[in-house]
């Protein structure tokens, strides 16, 4: 099941042969065994880069509204740079060992990077309750949050100053307090012990895209998108939906609509690149998407999974994703992750923790060995 798959038999002994289906046994040890291949990123990058679909890939598309508790596999979608590649479900392949932490890969990108999201000091089993999963908990996504602009890695103006239009609220100035503590992490831990060179620049979505009542179905939604303006942003009509004055209808609950494109330029976040980004980051790392969640097989709002890969229910705490939900009421709020499924959380909630997600250069990944598991994770020689 999953991303293992039969590929027929093998046949070992002294004179002993297989031919077809005829087996002839010989003299002795004669041993007739099942082969299984895997998936495995340092074939599938090189495959990628061939220009060949990666071995091992389902064909078909999963059924978003369920969520995936077991090993489903890897499945292909389109994102800004060509086809990724992504795990879904209870996977046990998909560990990494880098930079002295483990981490689980979420998928290969379409530029053959692989990203993969940061998962403890230590392996950790699939669903496993523990507070190392994180770099930080407890820690609000912005400490502010009466306007608009608060739902944005980065907004415009400084922190407590009012914006006055879209443009302004969405123009990439001030740091959201959870990427000033990610980029601080990330220095400390990735760039100061000389690890940058490994990690690609590719980007991070935090669509702020402003639908309005028109698609969201929330009457009151006027898609103005800053001050306090009720306001619904991309991920609310892909993950939720609302009905009359009420934003939290079931909606897109039941039916959600992942997508691996981020729709605008100003929300797509990396450091030199300007060609598909906006070049406004300092380093190279950000959150995962809600979108990410859905396609790993959990993420559906109204339905648990304490079962895949990135389901972590620690009591009273949920991890931030980088998908503005909107604002209503004065409170902006964000996509978090909690009890492996998809919920809006005011961005000043303290209880929020942080797992950053950083993406590989495929030049390095083709040269890891390992294959993926919690015991033979992904990594370079120097960290057998």
């Amino acid at each position: 099941t999953g991303y293992r798959k039969f590929e027929g038999w093998r046949v070992s002994g002294y004179d002993s042969t297989l031919n077809d289906t005829t087996v002839t046994i010989g003299r002795s040890n004669v041993k007739i065994e099942a082969k299984y291949g895997s998936f495995k990123i340092q074939e599938a990058v090189k495959a990628i880069e061939n220009g060949e679909t990666p071995k091992y890939v389902n064909t078909t598309v999963p059924n978003f509204s369920n969520v995936a508790t077991t090993d489903e596999g890897v499945f292909a979608m389109e994102d800004d740079y060509g086809t990724s590649y992504y795990y879904r479900g209870a996977v046990e392949n998909n560990y990494v060992k880098f930079g002295d932490f483990y981490w689980r890969i979420i998928r290969i990108n379409g530029d053959s990077s692989v990203r993969m999201i940061y998962d403890g000091t230590k392996p950790h089993e699939n669903g496993e309750q523990d507070f190392d999963r994180f770099t930080h908990s407890s820690t609000p996504y912005n400490k502010i949050y009466n306007d608009n602009k608060y739902s944005g890695w980065m907004f415009g103006g400084a922190q407590g100053e009012p914006s006055t239009s879209k443009v302004q609220a969405q123009t990439n100035e001030t740091d959201s307090d959870a990427k000033r503590l990610v980029d601080i992490w990330y220095k400390e831990n990735i760039e100061d012990k000389n690890l940058g060179d490994k990690v690609s620049d590719t980007l991070f979505c935090n669509d702020r895209t402003t639908p309005g009542a028109a698609a969201s179905g929330w009457t009151i939604d006027t898609g103005l998108g800053y001050g306090v303006y009720r306001t619904t942003y991309g991920a609310f009509n892909r993950f939720r939906g609302g009905t009359g004055t009420s934003w939290n209808a079931t909606g897109n609950m039941r039916n959600p609509t992942p997508t691996l494109n981020c729709m605008q330029k100003n929300d797509a976040f990396t450091v030199n690149d300007k060609e598909k980004g906006n070049g406004d980051l300092t380093y190279p790392v950000g959150l995962i998407t809600a979108d990410e969640t859905v396609i790993a097989g959990g993420g559906r709002m109204g339905s648990h999974n304490l079962n895949y890969y990135l389901a972590n229910y620690i009591d009273l705490s949920e991890s931030w994703t980088m998908s503005p939900l909107g604002l209503n009421e004065s409170q902006a709020a964000i996509m978090s992750l909690a009890w492996g499924q998809l919920c809006p959380s005011a961005v000043s909630n303290n209880p929020g923790a942080l797992a950053p997600v950083i993406n590989l250069k495929p030049e390095y990944v083709k040269t890891l060995i390992g294959s993926g598991s919690i015991t033979d994770p992904y990594r370079s020689l120097d960290q057998i």
